[in-house]
């Protein structure tokens, strides 16, 4: 049984409280009256709160323009400078063995857009990429007005203020769209699994949206193959429920397919391989390097130490040297091991710049936010799971289930930062979630337990974060800075 049934169940035998009975600022979603809603409407937009949408606009804007304002005084790098020049020489007749179509394409044409109109591209990539954001970001925040508008204001607001995200806006990295696609999708299956409870039909327009975006994620990015976990288990859930026609299904998945043919038929013409992903084999490779390393960034402040390795300690098996995975069965308490100490280290953001030229200051100032939201969304996640209480998240498992479908690709394999973004924003809205249900239920006792085991989870998270960043060259380089201060006079 769904939540939203609990509650219709509920509101059969109690009664609605009087006008006078309600309190005036209650975050309940069937408080007020039709008063109330037509001022609320009156003072919101797209259906969130006007002062939420123009707080959360403006801060998102001033990080942007402090790391567009970083980029700009650095030459592309890596990945970031292969796809601008992929981007710069790009047509109909090209292909490229390590990176799928969309994201050359998509910048080709903006270069191309850029010279028309006399405007520097730099400016319509970072309208581009934050747009696409903000749509995902206002798609999301929508998706919460079924509990309540100050909700959707709040998880806006939090979205707005995400800095690990804004980065990547102004740099030639599929990270930004990526993470947009994979946040429109999540929110519309939101949507989708909440309507279903309620017996609404979802359309095949929703279907064909859901679809069409995971296609796209996959050729912007192949490892966003794990979004097909939650897409395909949500829509077999709306079919047995009979709340989406199988036929609309079928034919919602056979349009969005389009992406993906269009890659195998470029790397059939090149390289007589039919394949949706690119030819080049990094996944026993990757497989290797996520056993060998809890994680790895790029540095670019010391020539001698560019490649920036956390190493695990752990080395594979001889003989399972062409089956990397086949490791976590065989040592299966040394992967449990393994995997914990990732998932903590992938949300311990030590850099915030995608490729950084100097230790932060800071070390620990984004860390805490980062964990705490690891925290808090785990909580989110295991409280619907166990209770069925968060039903703006949809059917019960599906939480659990995409954060498994992406721990999966993610962590299993070599993992950088950028890699948690769609997660890390995931975790957000959860985050936002699940507060409001300890405001809402004010169950003391839960509310306490929830402190108390935060007292008690975090400072782990901390070690375990601190003790990854050991196992990197970030020592060597704070004792390189601190002779250099010492020598200069």
């Amino acid at each position: 049984m769904c939540a939203y049934q609990h509650q219709i169940q509920y509101a059969r035998i109690v009664p609605p409280p009087t006008q006078s009975s309600r309190p005036k600022h209650s975050l309940h979603p069937y408080s007020g009256n039709r008063s109330s809603q037509a001022g609320a409407d009156e003072s919101s937009l797209w259906g969130i709160p006007r002062y939420s949408v123009a707080v959360g606009s403006f801060i998102l804007l001033c990080l942007t323009t402090y790391f567009l304002a970083e980029h700009t005084s650095r030459v592309p790098a890596f990945d970031a400078g292969d796809y601008l020049r992929l981007g710069q020489t790009w047509n109909s007749n090209s292909a490229d063995q390590l990176r799928t179509y969309l994201y050359p394409f998509i910048l080709s044409h903006l270069i191309r857009i850029s010279h028309f109109l006399t405007l520097p591209f730099t400016f319509l990539l970072v309208l581009l990429q934050a747009g696409s954001y903000i749509i995902a970001a206002v798609t999301l925040a929508r998706a919460m007005r079924s509990q309540n508008q100050t909700l959707a204001g709040a998880v806006f607001l939090l979205l707005g203020c995400n800095i690990f995200v804004a980065p990547y806006f102004s740099i030639t990295l599929t990270d930004s769209l990526y993470t947009s696609f994979s946040l429109i999708i999540l929110a519309q299956l939101m949507q989708a699994e909440q309507q279903s409870c309620r017996g609404i039909q979802t359309s095949l327009k929703t279907l064909l949206l859901i679809t069409t975006l995971a296609t796209f994620s996959i050729v912007l990015r192949p490892a966003a193959l794990w979004l097909l976990a939650p897409v395909l288990l949500s829509f077999l859930r709306l079919v047995t429920k009979k709340t989406a026609a199988l036929s609309d299904v079928i034919l919602a998945l056979t349009i969005s397919s389009f992406p993906l043919l269009i890659q195998m038929v470029i790397n059939l013409t090149h390289y007589k391989i039919m394949s949706p992903l690119p030819i080049a084999d990094l996944g026993i490779q990757q497989l290797r390097l996520g056993i060998a390393n809890f994680k790895y960034a790029t540095y670019l402040g010391d020539k001698s130490l560019v490649v920036f390795l956390y190493n695990s300690g752990y080395s594979l098996d001889a003989e399972l040297s062409g089956y990397p995975f086949m490791w976590y069965l065989h040592h299966p308490l040394s992967g449990a091991t393994l995997l914990t100490y990732k998932l903590i280290s992938a949300f311990d953001f030590d850099f915030i710049l995608p490729y950084p030229y100097s230790l932060p200051e800071h070390a620990w100032l984004a860390s805490t936010f980062s964990l705490t939201i690891l925290y808090l969304g785990l909580c989110g996640v295991c409280t619907h799971l166990l209770t069925n209480a968060l039903p703006v998240l949809g059917f019960r498992y599906t939480p659990l289930l995409i954060v498994t479908a992406w721990a999966s690709i993610a962590l299993t394999a070599a993992t950088e930062l950028r890699y948690t973004l769609p997660m890390l924003t995931y975790f957000i809205v959860i985050a936002c979630i699940f507060v409001n249900y300890l405001y809402t239920r004010r169950n003391i006792r839960f509310i306490l337990g929830t402190i108390g085991a935060a007292l008690i989870v975090l400072p782990l998270f901390f070690n375990v974060a601190n003790f990854v960043r050991e196992q990197s060259p970030r020592p060597l380089i704070a004792a390189k800075i601190a002779a250099e201060a010492t020598k200069s006079p």
